[in-house]
């Protein structure tokens, strides 16, 4: 009842003061056509290449293959051609991505459930060209049963703040219908979903530009906020200098028993910022490998019997450290470190 009572004053509060907010429900005006990769065979199993994969395939349990990122197009078609071939003949149901949880979050559920909101999060930091991954990975696993759908993985550190905020905002949103809200969170938390959620929609209108720029159909311009859009130091002037998230024991007894899952979320957006601290140091790179051999080593020991297959940058695939093109002195890829800290795995 007091947290009801609680819920209901800072809504008044923020309502009297003219932000209400409507979260969830923010849509595109235009929805921008569906482009999915260009495929010139529907066939994975065929070909002597195949065949030489498919051979190591069968007897290992991580498969990684390495790109240049500037190839977006050739890149993706290779990526999507791989999860298919590997699925379909040797058994490969975890797609691991170089990407971070959160954009891994989102991912599943528009690849896997068909959820639409997360497609447009996802819309608002892909590039078209890049969607076309996305949206062919959708259409092939919702022909899947459910129970026989792939597994996304993100083993990368959080490096934008985009996605890591938004899933904080969706948790909070959640917890506040849940719980109730603590009048003490009440006017930071709001003020934080109030920046992502404009954020959100600036990114999506911005996705829809891109993709409709040739064509005659516009999209109105948000009147509300005149094209207005928040930048990173408004999350860190409220994340640090407001101390959203300072008194983790406020957070511990509101949330309860979804306080682990607090944590979790929180642990992208505190990336955020070391991957900023780091910048320009050597230690930086050393901290995401082993972020992402952490992360990997943990999927392995978490599904025993699962088989994954994941496409980065050539960096992160090599099989000694480098000296010089990756960036670093004695740069140490995750799947040397893999391959070198157990000797189990192929």
């Amino acid at each position: 009842m007091r947290n009801q009572l609680i819920s209901n004053l800072a809504f008044f509060a923020f309502g009297f003061g003219g932000c209400l907010f409507g979260f969830h429900e923010l849509e595109a005006q235009v929805l921008p056509p569906k482009k999915t990769l260009e495929m010139k065979t529907g066939s994975f199993s065929t070909g002597d290449g195949w065949k030489m994969l498919f051979e190591k395939a069968l007897e290992s349990r991580v498969v990684m293959s390495g790109e240049n990122h500037s190839e977006v197009e050739a890149n993706a078609l290779m990526e999507y051609s791989f999860m298919r071939a590997l699925y379909e003949n040797c058994g490969y149901r975890d797609y691991i991505i170089e990407l971070s949880p959160a954009r891994a979050h989102y991912l599943q559920k528009y690849i896997t459930e068909d959820d639409v909101y997360a497609l447009q999060a996802l819309q608002g930091i892909s590039s078209p060209a890049y969607m076309k991954l996305f949206y062919s990975l959708h259409d092939w696993n919702m022909k899947l049963p459910v129970e026989d759908r792939i597994r996304i993985h993100g083993i990368d550190v959080e490096r934008f703040q985009d996605l890591s905020v938004l899933r904080m905002s969706d948790f909070l949103q959640n917890m506040e219908l849940k719980h109730g809200l603590p009048l003490v969170l009440a006017s930071k938390i709001y003020a934080f979903r109030n920046i992502v959620t404009r954020n959100f929609t600036n990114s999506l209108q911005e996705y829809q530009k891109e993709v409709l720029v040739d064509t005659l159909v516009t999209i109105e311009k948000d009147e509300e906020s005149g094209g207005f859009s928040y930048s990173s130091s408004d999350f860190t002037s409220l994340i640090t200098d407001d101390s959203i998230f300072s008194n983790l024991s406020i957070y511990k007894d509101w949330l309860k028993e979804d306080y682990a899952e607090f944590l979790i979320i929180k642990e992208g957006i505190d990336e955020v910022f070391k991957w900023n601290d780091l910048r320009r140091t050597a230690h930086q790179a050393h901290w995401r490998e082993s972020k992402m051999y952490s992360r990997m080593k943990n999927l392995l020991d978490k599904y025993p019997e699962s088989k994954f297959f994941g496409q980065f940058g050539r960096c992160h695939i090599s099989n000694v450290p480098s000296d010089v093109d990756c960036g670093w002195y004695n740069f140490n890829s995750v799947m040397n470190r893999l391959k070198s800290q157990d000797s189990t795995l192929k």
